[in-house]
């Protein structure tokens, strides 16, 4: 779900040395009121703009960018950082260049597979039991009392493995 700054406001709360302790969204308007979604921000944050609510496999994701003024560089920096690394390059021989380089391929059948031809075998057997799981984990739902507490259980253990193969070919 996205969601613009129209329809969320981001509540600081403050503990009582001063410090922000934790961040709570406020979901809706004032006159439709949706909900709070307590969350621990990895470092204080403007407000943003705009910011996207995902749930996948039980688990809440929010996501936003905002401005940071502690980081950045100049133009005159940033010019000069990368005139600096041109440079550099340009100092390489093509031979030094390969051998400094790996790329990597993703596909179906080999999860990664390097330039220089290494598979990464342990996201095959991550993958592997990740499937395991997938057929298994239904089997057992099916077997319990429909709409019972164990039942829901077991399908989110489903969508957990199928929320870690996810997971394993981002990695």
């Amino acid at each position: 779900m996205w969601l613009t700054k129209e329809l969320f406001v981001v509540i600081p709360p403050i503990d009582e040395t001063g410090a922000i302790a934790s961040y709570q969204l406020s979901l809706g308007t004032k006159k439709f009121p949706v909900g709070v979604i307590p969350y621990m921000a990895h470092r204080p944050h403007s407000v943003p703009s705009s910011l996207h609510i995902a749930v996948e496999g039980g688990h809440w994701w929010l996501s936003f960018a905002a401005e940071d003024d502690t980081v950045g560089m100049s133009e005159t920096t940033a010019d000069a950082t990368m005139k600096q690394s041109a440079e550099d390059l340009r100092q390489l021989s093509v031979d030094q260049l390969v051998e400094r380089t790996l790329g990597g391929d993703r596909s179906i059948a080999q999860p990664l597979m390097t330039s220089d031809g290494q598979a990464l075998p342990v996201q095959k057997k991550r993958i592997k039991k990740a499937r395991r799981q997938q057929e298994k984990w239904p089997r057992r739902a099916s077997r319990r009392k429909p709409g019972s507490q164990n039942q829901k259980t077991a399908y989110r253990k489903v969508a957990k493995s199928q929320q870690d193969e996810k997971n394993v070919r981002q990695d």
